[in-house]
């Protein structure tokens, strides 16, 4: 099988994007794809900013809305010196039962950021079905100047079905570089039916799992310090911090792990994990990029 095609181990599809700067503002550059991956059309919907180009909204489509056994997606996105991409998608990602013989269902993406550009990753969550077998991996690699943040939102089974994931398994890598040297990495690695599911060790009978993640660019005094007061502004909301899990609410948090901006979530459901991703990017969009964070049209769509 080529790039694009089918046997016993599933569909692959791939895309290869690039966000330029072309007088000012930034614009798809280059694209190319295999197999049912596309991108709707380039956003403009953000004017200029002081010091900053006019952003570009990516929308990336899977016309098949899911993966079934053996299915894998490659995705790669570079943003060249300047440019400011945004890429989120129309819809959430849904992980099916794993088939008996087929290869684990994949998707695997890596974003190249060039100096002085800007990415923002918000994919819409993956929902990983009861029984399903995933394998998903983000890899960034940053120029010295450039910012990015992201959040990925996973969901193990179906809870608004009261499907839990009690078979199959997952694994989730996200992986940040700078000047070839990893600045993050961390590995979600979790089987069904898992003790640590229901552990308070672990995920504490929370079905979502959410991760923010927000980087300046190198050395930049007036980036960490933007870093700090966002965690700080988290931390002080009432839905943040131990005080507010033992009242009742889902675990969340925000920290500073060197020059990375952590924010954390366990969640009873994808639209809890939805405000937790809008409340973070409402504070870190602003104080990072000095922009405010407006939902993208196709969030509400």
């Amino acid at each position: 099988m080529g790039a694009f095609g089918q046997d016993q181990g599933g569909w692959a599809a791939s895309i290869s994007a690039t966000v330029g700067l072309r007088a000012g503002r930034s614009r798809l550059v280059g694209l190319g794809f295999q197999g049912p991956l596309r991108i709707l059309r380039p956003f403009w919907p953000e004017g200029a900013v002081p010091g900053g180009p006019v952003p570009c909204h990516l929308c990336l489509l899977h016309p098949p809305g899911g993966l079934v056994a053996g299915d894998s997606l490659g995705q790669r996105l570079e943003v060249a010196k300047g440019a400011h991409c945004l890429t989120t998608g129309p819809s959430a990602t849904k992980v099916y039962r794993h088939r008996e013989g087929a290869r684990d269902s994949s998707i695997r993406s890596r974003a190249l950021v060039g100096d002085g550009a800007v990415l923002e990753w918000l994919p819409q969550g993956t929902i990983v079905f009861d029984g399903a077998r995933a394998s998903m991996s983000l890899q960034a690699r940053l120029a010295p100047r450039a910012r990015a943040l992201g959040c990925d939102l996973t969901v193990l089974g179906r809870p608004e079905s009261g499907e839990t994931f009690g078979s199959g398994r997952l694994r989730q890598l996200t992986w940040i570089w700078r000047r070839d040297a990893p600045v993050f990495r961390e590995l979600l690695s979790l089987r069904g039916g898992d003790v640590l599911l229901g552990s308070p060790l672990g995920l504490g009978g929370f079905p979502v799992v959410a991760l923010f993640w927000a980087l300046g660019a190198e050395g930049d005094p007036a980036d960490l310090g933007a870093l700090g007061e966002a965690c700080r502004v988290l931390n002080l909301r009432d839905d943040f911090g131990p005080a507010a899990w033992k009242a009742g609410g889902a675990p969340r948090s925000a920290s500073l792990a060197g020059p990375v901006l952590l924010a954390r979530a366990l969640a009873r459901s994808l639209e809890e994990a939805e405000e937790f991703r809008m409340a973070v990017w409402g504070v870190v969009r602003p104080l990072l990029l000095g922009r405010s964070a407006q939902e993208p049209h196709v969030w509400t769509t």
